[in-house]
């Protein structure tokens, strides 16, 4: 890590506002604070402890490091830029703290935030200036668990390894052995290895302990047995008392396997008795269902003839169900040709009585023509008769007839004009019933087409719209394959230069381990990795001011190849998953089209308008019906 920028407000002994650019120092791996007692000089460390971690290089907190001479109006605040491998990266942190109120009087306290942002490096502009991207915003926990990930060291670490406590090295240069090695406890915590060490002494007692113990038990079982331990054979010498057990246990041994002989062949004829006992149970088992059985076949027997019924009705009924479905067809079609031969048949009466009225009207107006013709000759007659009769009498006879006559005319003639109605009606009605029947058979017959279009349209708007939603699906896809293209060659560049990155580091750390090996190497001295006593050629360094590369930074370039090897491979994956449902898409909408035919270049606007007409014409047929 190398800082870049530190600027600290209303923190420690400064008041004010601070700023300490580190860029000003130049490329030196080393630099010195220098000042008097006071003046600020663990104030910077406090700082720089402060913004990465919330804890500074004491036992003071965050709240006790708000300059007591500050204005009230001025938050403590810590803006740290620092740079970790080719990273660059800014951290402001606020502690805990009492601020003025923005309305009216007195303070109000505000609570510690926390964020962190990476920088991107642009020439010619101070780090505070270059752009930014956000990480963490304003939340501590997270801001400390990025912290921790990214340096890899917690707090506690960073003091002891990073940062030496004020007071601690002059004590460690005048130091005894013994309070030296006290320092270096209370400045590394070594504790921790003292409780180890002390975990694994009580450990340790314990083991001898619990071998004791075991010793004693072992003591006791050989005494119940009559076993010691300073026993000698024939020959007096000394039989230990493994020896004496084994020969008890070897003179134990014969009646033992007598008994396990003796245990064998009662078990081998337990186990004949239980076969054969198996064997009788299987065997009654079988008579007992054999019985069963038999009473059974003599129950069905009893009941064949009945099943034989049983069996016909069922063949019947299975047959009288293939039936039905036929059955309530050619019954639905009877009552329909009824209906239909019933309204032909009042049609037929209908026009027989028209043509009958015609017909009658027809004869009442010829019979009324014929005796309209015969009006002139009876007026012929009458003028004779007019001269022929003087009398008044037969003038009046024959004017009376005359009235009658015109009368009888008149009558006649109103007969016939209704006639003539009565017929012209009926021709009406049998005109309007053919035109009925008709219109019923072009309803019927517009109907089923109807029905047969609207099943056809409804099936390539189905298929309209899925081939619509498969393109805007397909579009959607190739866009994200674009950018999955562009994501793989993004991770290919990056895995490329991480491993550029990996090489150079791994070299650096070989070179740098071998100008320290170099280092301590003398004429004479075998080398500890050849073994040679002569050194012709040795490692140096090809800069003076160069830095020597850590294991740490191994590690990291390591780290970073790893991350970005499976960023690859999850960019690799996602491409792969968005090409093949792109290319099921792309195979799906081909077949549609196919099927489709020209009706595929149709909008889905028009196939429904075509639709709501269709239903139209369908619901105005069936209301004419």
């Amino acid at each position: 890590m190398r800082p870049l920028y530190l600027k600290m407000q209303a923190f420690g002994p400064f008041a004010g506002s601070e700023e300490v650019r580190f860029t000003e120092l130049g490329e030196n791996p080393l630099f010195l604070i220098n000042g008097p007692t006071g003046a600020g000089k663990t104030s910077l460390l406090d700082g720089i402890t402060y913004a990465m971690y919330g804890e500074t290089t004491g036992d003071r907190s965050g709240e006790q490091m708000r300059c007591d001479h500050a204005d009230a109006n001025t938050e403590t605040q810590l803006c740290f830029i620092f740079q970790l491998a080719d990273k660059v990266y800014r951290i402001e942190r606020s502690p805990t703290q009492m601020v003025a109120k923005l309305r009216g009087e007195g303070l109000t306290e505000r609570k510690a935030t926390g964020t962190i942002w990476q920088l991107t490096e642009a020439a010619g502009q101070a780090p505070e200036a270059w752009p930014s991207k956000l990480l963490v915003y304003k939340k501590i926990r997270e801001l400390d668990e990025f912290v921790n990930q990214l340096i890899g060291l917690n707090a506690k670490q960073f003091r002891q390894v990073v940062v030496l406590p004020q007071g601690k090295f002059r004590e460690l240069l005048t130091a005894s052995s013994t309070q030296r090695e006290e320092i270096f406890a209370s400045l590394f915590q070594t504790q921790r290895y003292q409780w180890i060490e002390n975990g694994f002494r009580e450990k340790a007692k314990e083991l001898q302990r619990q071998y004791a113990r075991v010793t004693e038990d072992i003591d006791a079982i050989f005494g119940e047995a009559d076993i010691s331990a300073n026993a000698t054979d024939s020959d007096n010498a000394l039989v230990s008392r493994e020896q004496q057990l084994q020969h008890r246990l070897t003179a134990a041994k014969a009646p033992m396997d007598e008994a396990e002989q003796q245990h064998q062949a009662q078990n081998k004829r337990y186990v004949e008795a239980t076969r054969g006992y198996d064997r009788a149970k299987q065997l009654a088992e079988q008579f007992a269902q054999r019985q069963a059985l038999l009473t059974e076949q003599q129950q069905l027997q009893a009941q064949q003839d009945s099943m034989q019924l049983l069996e016909q009705k069922l063949q019947h009924a299975r047959k009288a169900a293939k039936l039905q479905p036929l059955w309530h067809t050619l019954a639905d079609n009877q009552h329909t040709m009824q209906s239909t031969e019933q309204a032909l048949n009042a049609a037929q009466e209908h026009a027989k009585q028209a043509e009958s009225a015609r017909v009658n009207a027809h004869k009442l107006y010829e019979q009324a023509v014929r005796d309209a013709q015969q009006v002139p000759e009876l007026r012929a007659q009458l003028q004779p008769l007019q001269q022929a009769l003087v009398n008044a009498e037969k003038l009046q006879h024959a004017q009376a007839q005359q009235q009658q006559l015109q009368e009888t005319q008149q009558r006649q003639q109103a007969e016939v004009s209704q006639q003539a109605e009565r017929l012209n009606k009926h021709e009406q009605q049998a005109q309007a019933l053919e035109q009925a029947i008709d219109t019923g058979e072009q309803t019927l017959s517009a109907q089923s087409n109807t029905g047969v279009q609207l099943a056809e349209l409804a099936t390539r708007i189905q298929q309209r719209e899925e081939l619509s939603r498969l393109q805007q699906q397909a579009e959607a896809l190739h866009t994200e394959q674009t950018a999955g293209q562009q994501q793989v060659e993004q991770a290919q560049r990056a895995l490329l230069e991480a491993e550029h990155t990996e090489k150079a580091t791994v070299r650096g750390w070989h070179l740098s381990q071998a100008v320290l090996l170099s280092r301590d190497l003398a004429d004479g001295e075998p080398c500890m990795v050849c073994g040679s006593v002569e050194h012709p050629a040795l490692a140096h360094s090809t800069e003076s001011a160069e830095e020597a590369v850590e294991q740490e930074a191994v590690d990291a370039a390591q780290f970073a190849t790893s991350s970005c090897r499976e960023t690859l491979n999850r960019a690799e994956q996602a491409l792969l998953q968005i090409t093949t449902q792109l290319n099921s898409a792309q195979q799906r909408t081909s077949e549609l089209k196919q099927q489709m035919g020209a009706q595929a270049a149709v909008g889905i606007v028009e196939l429904r308008q075509e639709q709501q007409r269709l239903q139209q014409l369908a619901e105005r047929s069936e209301q004419q019906k």
